[in-house]
């Protein structure tokens, strides 16, 4: 009875020493290129109601807009934690004194506080997304309070030209912002609701 048992294991664990090989191996992580990422988000432009901008000028103009004495410090990439093979985060942080009184208003009590709780670092995270095509989207509340606030710089400035023109409004053309990976990078197109919250859909 014993050297039956003992031929059963044996015979099991050959099996299991053979099946070894079969199991799939974890594969390698994709090494992402900081550098290429943060160029296809500072390079990728957002256009509203026929006026462009790049997210780097985007960036650059609200917190010159909607904080004092705004000085870039630098921009940075990390993958995303939930998809890093596929996405990264590109953190542009600015050195500021805080909020500034005649900003625009915030969109949301939400987006108001977490302006609110900026001291003397400004954080703005955007989102790369290279699957199928390349995406840029808002990740931290700040980013989607960019986009507002270009939306409402645009909206002042074609208004204010109307009225000067003394010309009948044309119909809108668009209400809803759209971002684009420029010419040189693959080609996208990510559309973001002009709700109040400015989330990406």
């Amino acid at each position: 009875m014993s050297v039956s048992r003992r031929r059963g294991a044996w015979i099991v664990g050959l099996v299991v020493v053979a099946a070894i090989p079969l199991i799939p191996s974890r594969p390698d992580p994709v090494e992402r290129v900081s550098e290429l990422d943060i160029e296809l988000v500072r390079s990728a432009e957002c256009r509203y109601r026929g006026i462009s901008a790049s997210f780097d000028e985007l960036t650059r103009a609200y917190a010159l807009t909607a904080f004092e004495d705004s000085e870039l410090e630098n921009w940075t990439s990390r993958p995303n934690p939930n998809h890093p093979d596929t996405e990264a985060l590109i953190r542009c942080r600015f050195r500021v004194s805080g909020p500034r009184d005649d900003a625009p208003a915030a969109r949301g009590p939400v987006t108001a506080e977490h302006r609110a709780a900026v001291d003397d670092v400004l954080d703005i995270t955007w989102r790369l997304s290279t699957v199928a095509a390349v995406q840029v989207q808002p990740y931290s509340p700040l980013a989607r309070d960019a986009l507002d606030v270009f939306r409402t710089i645009v909206d002042k400035r074609v208004d204010v030209g109307r009225d000067q023109s003394h010309s009948s409004s044309p119909a809108r053309q668009s209400d809803s912002l759209v971002c684009c990976v420029s010419p040189a990078a693959p080609a996208s197109i990510t559309r973001i609701s002009s709700s109040p919250t400015g989330r990406a859909r």
